[in-house]
């Protein structure tokens, strides 16, 4: 018996009741109320390598706020909206070129990493980050 066919016998095997309310359950849940911690646990268990869990939790522990928290994980795991993230989603879009140069397709890792137009500005805010704190004479 293939796959199919036994998918089918079990959704046959489903009787309905009418009476009830349809509502959402989150499966992850054994109270069926989905939760971010539940969530966390799901796709961390769903990491592949240690050296990505590592990488993982090592990145959820990093004194910042949640919002540039999850910013970061969705840049490092391509999820961002740029434009061939659009695109592969059936999204319709003009273009997939990159708005500073139009000869690149728009992803993450260009716009944040190649971008010839971008990559000057995180060279200057690095330099920002690596700069000691300079002390007026007499500060302590």
């Amino acid at each position: 018996m293939g796959i199919a066919s036994i998918f089918i016998d079990q959704i046959a095997a489903i009787s309905l009741n009418v009476n009830l309310k349809d509502t959402w359950v989150w499966g992850a849940e054994s109270n069926g109320i989905f939760s971010t911690k539940s969530t966390y646990n799901i796709i961390k268990a769903k990491q592949s390598s240690e050296a990505q869990c590592l990488g993982f939790q090592q990145l959820w522990d990093i004194k910042i706020p949640p919002k540039a928290l999850s910013f970061v994980w969705r840049l490092l795991w391509d999820r961002l909206p740029t434009k061939d993230n659009l695109s592969r989603r059936q999204v319709e879009i003009d273009n997939d070129l990159c708005p500073f140069y139009q000869s690149q397709p728009e992803s993450a890792s260009h716009l944040f990493f190649t971008c010839g137009k971008v990559l000057p500005l995180w060279w200057e805010f690095n330099s920002w980050v690596s700069q000691p704190t300079l002390q007026r004479e007499g500060d302590a």
